[in-house]
């Protein structure tokens, strides 16, 4: 609904290749309805990044996991959605991206300060 919120959010990000490839993802907390790809930053809430070598765990399979924070305050004068959208800007060609276990709470407030 309508109002003031502090919101808070967090999700798992992860790669996998065959050989030792650089990643990098760039995600967003956006509320922006219908967002399916990664905004301009002023329409961002807020931005995490995650790079990483990715390291061998077995064999020739190499893999990598970050958590990725997410923080911001918001007011709104109708009920909206808030979504995390992410993008790869390093070894997408190479890598396979996951993201699991994401979580988004919104704390209504009287007033951010």
């Amino acid at each position: 609904p309508a109002g003031t919120y502090f919101v808070n959010a967090k999700m798992i990000i992860g790669a996998e290749a065959t050989n030792p490839v650089f990643v990098g993802v760039l995600c967003e907390l956006v509320d922006t309805p219908g967002t399916v790809s990664i905004v301009e930053p002023p329409q961002a809430l807020d931005i995490s990044e995650w790079l990483q070598e990715l390291a061998n765990s077995s064999g020739s399979e190499y893999s990598g996991a970050s958590t990725l924070p997410f923080q911001t305050q918001l007011t709104t004068t109708e009920a909206t959605t808030l979504a995390i959208v992410c993008a790869p800007v390093e070894g997408g060609k190479e890598a396979k991206f996951l993201a699991v276990g994401s979580q988004l709470s919104a704390l209504q407030t009287t007033a951010n300060k």
